[in-house]
């Protein structure tokens, strides 16, 4: 949160202020849905965060910063849904990348070197949340830089050069 506090993502609502790459952003919309059948949950070995395919993480690959996916497909699936009209999403060819691989993850720390994996135990009634900010759309989520309904109409993410929090 924009306190430095930590809250689970299912209880953030409109209104409350959560930590990106730009500093502050503001929750305007929580998104919910369910695993369903067409998605996998992943993770990484040390169990640290769990998220959809299509989640955007920050990710920097030879030098470069990036949203990246693990499911590029899902991820186009997902940006077609309206639920937010106002927001046109990410360029796909320029500003995000599949993670087919080990790639440096964003983190609270700075960069931490680490490749998805299936958590195979969540079924397909699972539920999922993203939340829809304003200011850079992103957040930080259990230590790492997540996409929070991202889109490149107001922010320069080719700006942004990440340290980690003490950096």
């Amino acid at each position: 949160m924009s306190d430095k506090t930590w809250k689970p993502i299912e209880t953030i609502t409109a209104g409350e202020s959560v930590y990106g790459i730009g500093g502050i952003n503001k929750v305007i919309g929580v998104q919910k849905t369910h695993l369903g059948n067409r998605r996998a949950l992943w993770t990484f070995n040390d169990r640290s965060i769990f998220f959809s395919g299509e989640h955007l993480f920050w990710v920097k690959k030879k030098g470069t910063e990036f949203f990246g996916v693990v499911d590029m497909t899902q991820h186009i699936r997902e940006k077609d849904v309206e639920l937010f009209p106002q927001f046109k999403g990410l360029t796909i060819n320029r500003d995000v990348i599949c993670i087919d691989r080990s790639v440096q993850f964003a983190t609270i720390d700075g960069w931490k070197l680490d490749e998805p994996i299936i958590a195979r135990e969540y079924g397909s009634c699972t539920p999922l949340y993203e939340l829809v900010l304003e200011g850079s759309h992103t957040m930080i989520a259990n230590g790492y830089v997540t996409g929070g309904n991202a889109h490149d109409d107001d922010f320069d993410y080719d700006s942004v050069h990440w340290n980690g929090l003490k950096g």
